[in-house]
């Protein structure tokens, strides 16, 4: 492969995983806007009423245990795939830059 089409194919990867990335957080985002989630204080006042199962958002919203789940694995989806996606930048950048 010739180093033009190698860095150009470096450069293409770590764009696309910055953009993967990127879309992630923004779906985390959209999808848990009250984050973080945690367990309702009894006794605290709420702007919404408690949920059955006692999970609340940030500003009190109510949340039930399936939403909590589902935001603990996006919140470790996330604290994987950060760290890994800009190691793996820095490796195809140097990777590119090697081929000078």
């Amino acid at each position: 492969m010739s180093d033009t089409l190698l860095r150009k194919t470096c450069r293409l990867l770590a764009a696309a995983i910055l953009i993967a990335l990127v879309a992630t957080s923004g779906v985390f985002l959209v999808r848990f806007p009250d984050a973080p989630l945690h367990r309702c204080i009894e006794g605290r006042h709420y702007l919404y009423e408690h949920e059955p199962d006692g999970y609340c958002g940030k500003q009190g919203q109510p949340r039930g245990a399936a939403d909590y789940s589902v935001f603990e694995r996006w919140g470790n989806a996330l604290a994987l795939a950060w760290p890994l996606g800009m190691m793996l930048m820095i490796v195809l950048d140097r990777y590119g830059r090697r081929s000078l």
